[in-house]
């Protein structure tokens, strides 16, 4: 019995000196920045002024409640054009190639 308690308190004692080692601490600023930047992109230029505003095409593309695409081209100056959605096909529940008995 004496040698397991001294085994136990070998393995105790050792146990001890492996947790009373000091871990390395290293600051944040010594390890880098936590994420990498992203690459600077290039910003396009924007243009200055339109001269003719006639001269520029804009083209707008709608899209009504039963998912029909609608709108157009045209220039830039104002007032813009309006769209009008066009109507939605009156669904009768009937495939048309399905006769009709009377």
């Amino acid at each position: 019995m004496k040698m397991l308690s001294i085994q136990l308190a070998t393995i105790l004692g050792l146990a001890g000196i492996v947790t009373a080692i000091p871990q390395m601490v290293v600051p944040l600023s010594a390890q880098g920045p936590l994420t990498t930047p992203p690459p600077l992109r290039p910003v396009a230029p924007r243009p200055s002024v339109i001269g003719d505003c006639s001269t520029v095409t804009i083209c707008r593309d709608f899209i009504n409640t039963c998912a029909i695409k609608y709108g157009g081209c045209h220039s830039i100056c104002r007032p813009w054009p309006t769209y009008t959605a066009p109507p939605c096909p009156i669904w009768t529940g009937l495939n048309p190639t399905t006769p009709i008995n009377k």
